[in-house]
């Protein structure tokens, strides 16, 4: 029998207005780095939200704290409703896409 999986959602994309802004800044932000900037990255299979990852990750300590502790990039995957059959590659591919696309511009879009 499979594991239950938490009540949490599956992970969409909010297109809101706070979230159209927040990826207008991220874009100009990586612009001006001449850094590849790709709004809506994959995790496994699902694209996702940056805003709700940003949001999630901040609200757990920031890319540090969150690294530091055992497992919790697989619990950052669970808390955002992406699931996956391997979740070590789930939360490897979670940590990739915040250090890419977030970590650096935390500081000048925020």
């Amino acid at each position: 029998m499979a594991p239950q999986r938490p009540t949490v959602p599956e992970h969409i994309i909010d297109r809101t207005d706070e979230y159209n802004d927040f990826i207008a800044k991220l874009r100009e932000y990586h612009q001006k780095r001449g850094t590849h900037f790709d709004p809506e990255p994959k995790v496994g299979t699902t694209h996702v939200d940056l805003l709700k990852v940003y949001k999630h990750i901040v609200a757990h300590g920031g890319y540090d704290q969150v690294t530091d502790e055992k497992l919790a990039w697989r619990k950052m995957c669970n808390g955002l409703g992406l699931f996956s059959s391997n979740e070590a590659a789930a939360a490897f591919s979670l940590k990739t896409v915040y250090y890419k696309y977030l970590a650096a511009s935390i500081g000048t879009i925020g």
